[in-house]
């Protein structure tokens, strides 16, 4: 028996993993154009999961094509028979023999009409997605596969996945792999904020190339790329440029790297060298537990609930699980049994610690400052700022609504307590999951009730939260 690589065969779950995905996008899809319950899978809608799913493998395949054949134009032809042929075949047989079937104007109206000879514009990747007299009394209205917006997206990808891996195979370019990342993440950051904080409707078309889509599903592409660098014939070199944030992150898929047979040669900080010639290999097991989560419940039991927590990995390298490193020097004491971790409660008393690597649960950690004796300090929270909102300024007016003495310094917050909160007021969670979890822990210890608009952003990241939360002797109305 012989037996090949599955890098260079097509005896692989590849196409198993795109069917799931394209079958997400589906699935999701429906939701939007027919009553029915909108599906979440990690926080997100399934339809992202797959679309973010598809493009990741996309960056990983295309590399692995470039890398077997670095010709410029083998590599084109390859690409244009890929995609070209069915789409031309697609477009003219949806315009010109579907679309005069189903549009409610006659033949000739329809021939004349400028919008049917635009929709044949996607051929050249330029996207219309209107017919004339075709759906027009349907949900989204007017709009004939949507899905079209893809193909400019896919397109510039392709041209950008020999250019980045040619300039990291140069020698003098090879230090500078990180910053291409870099440039690519910081342009889809400030492209986030600029859309969602200042330009709701914000949208850049360059030749049917929507550029806010081509920022948030790029990166998907570039992690793609990533993966594929060990499977290189060469080495490659990353090194993240400081100051890190978020370090955990860095560190979980250093470790899934390493779990999957993958070998990473650290050169300094937070830079590594990546043998190439490697292969993944499959990995067991059930997936651990999210400290971000856990940390929530464990704050509860901070604050006085009986709560036990199973299905958290003390040895994780998840950023969060320094939770309970925090929640100890601030005096919670703990006991784990059997996979179980019980908080044990104890005499709070105020403490400084970073919240640089754990933004997403500094808000409930804040809140468990304010029932401790004496000052607390959580230093570094200037990321805060760039979340769901402004998670910074948010947790101190929220805490603060509630009667908590806590204030910004800088990047710094800082909390003195104990003080009592008081409830009955009606407080906005800001479209943010976090703040939404916040305010219901604080409703537990709060002398009144609390009303907290926006709870369904807890779809998220943790759509049963409320039952936990009832679980925990919370009351929901």
């Amino acid at each position: 028996m012989t037996s090949r690589p599955a890098a260079s065969s097509r005896d692989n779950n590849f196409n198993l993993i795109r069917f799931m995905a394209a079958l997400c996008v589906m699935i999701g899809h429906m939701s939007f154009i027919a009553p029915g319950p909108l599906y979440i899978f990690l926080g997100n809608g399934i339809q992202i999961m797959g679309v973010r799913t598809i493009f990741l493998l996309g960056g990983y395949l295309i590399s692995k094509s470039w890398s077997s054949d670095p010709h410029v134009l083998r590599y084109a032809v390859k690409r244009a028979f890929r995609i070209w042929p069915a789409l031309i075949v697609f477009t003219l047989g949806v315009a010109l023999v579907a679309g005069p079937i189903l549009s409610v104007l006659p033949a000739g109206e329809y021939f004349r009409n400028p919008a049917t000879w635009q929709y044949l514009g996607a051929i050249g990747f330029y996207i219309s997605y209107g017919l004339p007299g075709v759906f027009a009394d349907v949900p989204y209205a007017g709009v004939v596969n949507g899905s079209l917006w893809t193909m400019p997206l896919e397109v510039a990808l392709y041209v950008l996945v020999p250019l980045v891996l040619w300039l990291v195979s140069r020698r003098p370019w090879r230090k500078h792999a990180s910053l291409l990342t870099a440039i690519f993440v910081v342009l889809y950051v400030v492209a986030a904020v600029l859309r969602c904080a200042v330009f709701p409707q914000w949208r850049m078309v360059i030749y049917g190339l929507d550029v806010a889509q081509f920022l948030v599903l790029g990166v998907y592409y570039m992690l793609g790329m990533l993966y594929a660098l060990p499977l290189l014939p060469g080495d490659s070199t990353l090194t993240v440029t400081p100051p890190v944030e978020s370090a955990g992150y860095i560190r979980m898929t250093l470790q899934c790297l390493a779990d999957s047979g993958i070998r990473l040669e650290e050169t300094g900080p937070y830079a590594w060298r990546i043998p190439g010639n490697q292969r993944y290999r499959a990995t067991g097991g059930a997936l651990p537990g999210d400290w971000s989560q856990g940390a929530v419940l464990l704050c509860a039991g901070a604050l006085g609930h009986p709560v036990n927590v199973a299905g958290l990995d003390l040895a994780s390298t998840q950023g969060d699980r320094a939770a309970l490193d925090v929640l100890a020097r601030l005096g919670v004491s703990f006991r784990e049994e059997g996979g179980v971790l019980r908080p044990l409660g104890g005499t709070l008393r105020g403490a400084t610690f970073s919240g640089r690597d754990i933004p997403d649960i500094v808000p409930v950690l804040a809140l468990t400052c304010t029932q401790a004796a004496g000052e607390s300090r959580i230093t570094g929270c200037g990321r805060l700022r760039l979340k769901e909102s402004d998670r910074f300024a948010a947790t101190v007016e929220l805490l603060s609504a509630l009667g908590a003495d806590i204030h910004g310094e800088g990047d710094d917050l800082v909390v003195r307590g104990p003080t009592p909160l008081r409830g009955g007021v009606t407080l906005s969670a800001r479209n943010d999951h976090r703040l939404v979890m916040l305010l219901a822990l604080a409703a537990t210890v709060a002398e009144g009730p609390v009303t907290v608009q926006g709870v369904e952003a807890l779809n998220k990241s943790w759509p049963t939260f409320l039952t936990t939360y009832e679980a925990l002797g919370g009351k929901v109305s």
